[in-house]
């Protein structure tokens, strides 16, 4: 399953996911989050979701998520989750 796949069956059962992706520096970030849509965009596809430790609204490229892991915590969605 590839993670866009994990992203998609996460948001269906209401998931919480924990992800890694990579910063513009070459670093990269760890985040828990609400996984809610993906957009097609001409700089590719871009993954929405509700960051807890933000407490807010985050969007990243599906192309610098490098990992994502499915928790068994489940999430009450603040708007409709698109999957």
């Amino acid at each position: 399953m590839n993670i866009q796949q994990k992203i998609i069956k996460a948001g269906q059962k209401l998931n919480l996911i924990q992800l890694k992706a990579y910063k513009k520096d070459g670093s990269y970030t760890e985040r828990i989050c609400e996984p809610y849509s993906f957009r097609e965009k001409s700089t590719g596809t871009i993954f929405h979701f509700f960051c807890l430790e933000r407490n807010d609204w985050r969007s990243l490229r599906l192309k610098d998520i490098f990992d994502v892991q499915i928790l068994s915590e489940t999430f009450k969605p603040r708007v409709k989750v698109e999957f």
